[in-house]
């Protein structure tokens, strides 16, 4: 969860910028409302547990099957263009929130 509260560390710079964030989990939605309310204020939170998203966007994880998303940052411009990708290799890794300001 470390990462949810970085994230919610940059999101005024985000949204300063124009932009917002939005996290996609593969669990239920009732387990992301209590997280969400928990802690992740000032981003919005999808869920995916069919994998749809997941899969579209090529983030499955490759070591644990496509049942397990891989924590990547995505840059989507307002055409849905992709336009930055960080893509680690295992749901293991997840990367500082100044990341995704650089």
């Amino acid at each position: 969860m470390r990462d949810l509260e970085g994230l919610e560390g940059i999101a005024p710079e985000i949204k300063e910028a124009g932009g917002v964030i939005v996290t996609v989990s593969m669990d239920e939605w009732t387990q992301l409302a209590q997280r969400q309310a928990r802690m992740a204020r000032g981003m919005t939170m999808l869920a995916d547990p069919t994998g749809d998203m997941v899969r579209t966007f090529g983030l499955e994880d490759i070591c644990f099957g496509d049942d397990i998303a891989r924590p990547a940052a995505l840059l989507i411009d307002r055409e849905g263009v992709v336009r930055w990708r960080n893509l680690p290799t295992s749901w293991r890794y997840r990367p500082e929130a100044s990341a995704y300001l650089s």
